[in-house]
């Protein structure tokens, strides 16, 4: 009988630690990959905090690529993914625009999962979004 219940203690603790038997989703932690296409359809540069500082010309397009590992209450796709997971601003021209609307994943277009948690994704900044961006303070 103690030899049973050792054996049964030694099976749900290997599956509880290796095979996640019994957790949540909410204790799930993933790594996500994504590869963003920033494309500027702006008559403007659009740059990017100091953090990256990226600078995209007027008609070019810039390639991001992030890696994250995240706690999410359910595994992440290309519909639930969120980019840009921390606060960067994008100003257009002489930075009294800031685009924030680079972490809604709604604002993406070509939204694929290439692999399991590997996205790509492509934002347009437009004429219509710096009309509607946010003042910079």
């Amino acid at each position: 009988m103690l030899m049973n219940n050792i054996i049964y203690s030694l099976v749900l603790s290997l599956c509880l630690s290796f095979l996640g038997c019994g957790t949540s989703d909410i204790e799930r932690r993933y790594t996500t990959k994504a590869t963003i296409f920033l494309v500027n359809e702006t008559s403007e540069i659009v740059k990017s905090d100091s953090r990256f500082n990226y600078l995209i010309q007027p008609g070019e397009t810039l390639v991001h690529s992030e890696t994250y590992s995240n706690e999410y209450s359910i595994k992440p796709t290309k519909d639930s993914y969120q980019p840009f997971p921390h606060s960067y601003l994008f100003f257009y021209g002489d930075g009294t625009k800031c685009e924030i609307g680079l972490r809604d994943i709604e604002n993406y277009e070509n939204r694929k999962e290439v692999e399991p948690l590997v996205f790509e994704l492509t934002f347009r900044f437009t004429e219509e979004r710096k009309a509607n961006a946010e003042n910079c303070n």
